[in-house]
């Protein structure tokens, strides 16, 4: 079995061979490596872009805290989206967010969370957005809304981790690796 560490030493590679592809799809079983390799390109791009930079790559973990007694506005303002937060149309689930402002997160279900999060990931406007099961917990419409924004962003790279199946339909601009024994390798086309 490959350590984790010798994965971050192949991070940089990794990147700098998918870097003209729009979406990058990481698959494989639980236990197969994904979010450790993820978390790994988050290390990688924060040493590259420095701290000041940091904020340049947007990160949905797969777990999605709800501290009790924090609205939602209050979250936004700690993950740097914009204040006061406005509906912004170019950014999904951005109205439905707008709407939670003054709910408490424990009162939110795991589908309003996570739209939560993505509202403040895409309204950064990071050049790299890193997704541990963006679509996980998101109804079907909401997902395929999801999926058609990411599209349509050109100026974007996303790499995400999935297990929808759904979710990794072929476009011209994707890559699809499947994770076994913490290494990624390629889907044919």
């Amino acid at each position: 079995m490959t350590s984790c560490k010798s994965t971050v030493q192949n991070v940089s590679e990794f990147l700098s061979d998918n870097v003209s592809f729009q979406i990058v799809w990481l698959c494989g079983l639980n236990g197969s490596g994904k979010t450790t390799f993820l978390k790994n390109v988050l290390e990688v791009l924060s040493r590259e872009k420095g701290e000041s930079q940091k904020s340049s790559i947007g990160y949905l973990p797969t777990y999605l805290p709800r501290p009790d007694g924090m609205r939602v506005r209050d979250l936004l303002e700690i993950l740097g989206s914009t204040k006061p937060f406005t509906p912004d149309e170019s950014v999904p689930f951005s109205r439905e967010t707008a709407s939670l402002l003054d709910r408490y997160l424990q009162h939110l279900s795991t589908g309003e969370i996570k739209k939560v999060f993505l509202t403040a990931s895409c309204r950064r406007h990071c050049q790299y957005q890193l997704w541990d099961e963006p679509f996980a917990n998101l109804d079907l419409a909401s997902a395929n809304e999801l999926q058609s924004w990411m599209m349509s962003q050109r100026s974007l790279r996303f790499i995400c981790i999935t297990h929808d199946r759904l979710s990794l339909e072929s476009s011209a601009n994707s890559r699809q690796f499947i994770f076994e024994n913490f290494r990624p390798s390629l889907v044919p086309r």
